[in-house]
């Protein structure tokens, strides 16, 4: 009887330890699937975490500040640059110049990039502060044409018109050289308009100065608030001036040359709120 009650127990006792032993399976593979689920999880943040930061650095790379900070810092490494060669300046004399060259061109680029980020600003009545332009909220609208007889536009107040500008005579003189053999065609003598056929060539003029058969010969003369003024500010080698008040100062109006020469310019803008921000002039 002692015999059949030991081997009992002991059964009982194994069918226990191997209830145990299952228990214990089951828990051990439940822990692994909550680490491989972990570790799925940590791979995917990461991953996100990766996708978004490259996303930061894009979009910080196409912010002005992102270009001021990159200009101020090459502007500080030719400063450097210049106190090292500053120790010798008779024998570095050469590459100092260069050196203050590129540092004047820096600074320029780094105040057309201030300029640039404040340009993409806005003073917002509602909240009373500038903000920066959402381009997503910006208008491309057609604002029209504008005619020109001139191959020139001017951009100025008509204010000006009334208080500022001159009646001065202006004497067409516009020559233009052949690239080729050299002849030279004279605006008064060879042709009076640019969309006139100019012999031998069977091209109009506006044609052969976009073909780059004639070139315009630059004259300077004496800018002022007027037509003759206009002119000869757009026959510049830049193409462009900005024409002085009564007084000698600069800003009475920019006056700029048409890429081809006469015609119907057509003017963009950006509209924002209601109202226009921007504005593109296609001068080809």
């Amino acid at each position: 009887m002692k015999d059949l009650i030991d081997y009992l127990q002991l059964g009982a006792n194994g069918a226990i330890l191997t209830a145990l032993g299952w228990l214990y399976f089951a828990y051990v593979k439940n822990i692994q699937a909550e680490i491989k689920l972990k570790d799925e999880q940590i791979k995917t943040l990461e991953k996100n975490l990766n996708f978004w930061k490259d996303k930061a650095t894009e979009l910080e790379k196409k912010s002005p500040e992102f270009f001021e900070g990159l200009l101020a810092n090459r502007i500080k490494i030719r400063e450097q640059e210049l106190l090292r060669l500053n120790d010798d300046t008779i024998k570095n004399k050469s590459e100092i110049e260069e050196k203050n060259r590129q540092l004047d061109k820096l600074n320029s680029e780094l105040e057309k990039a201030k300029y640039f980020s404040r340009v993409l600003t806005y003073y917002d009545l509602d909240i009373g502060d500038e903000v920066i332009i959402p381009e997503s909220e910006v208008e491309l609208i057609d604002l029209g044409e504008v005619c020109v007889d001139s191959a020139s536009l001017m951009i100025t107040d008509p204010y000006y018109i009334s208080t500022e500008w001159k009646d001065v005579e202006y004497i067409r003189e516009d020559s233009y050289i052949d690239t080729q053999s050299g002849k030279v065609f004279k605006y008064g003598r060879d042709f009076n308009r640019y969309d006139e056929i100019l012999e031998p060539y069977n091209k109009d003029v506006n044609q052969l100065i976009k073909d780059g058969i004639l070139s315009l010969i630059k004259e300077n003369r004496q800018l002022s608030y007027s037509y003759a003024g206009a002119v000869y500010a757009t026959s510049t080698d830049s193409g462009f001036d900005i024409l002085p008040f009564e007084n000698g100062n600069l800003g009475a109006a920019l006056c700029i040359r048409t890429v081809y020469g006469d015609g119907f310019y057509r003017i963009m803008g950006e509209r924002y709120k209601g109202r226009i921000i921007r504005i593109y002039i296609d001068l080809q």
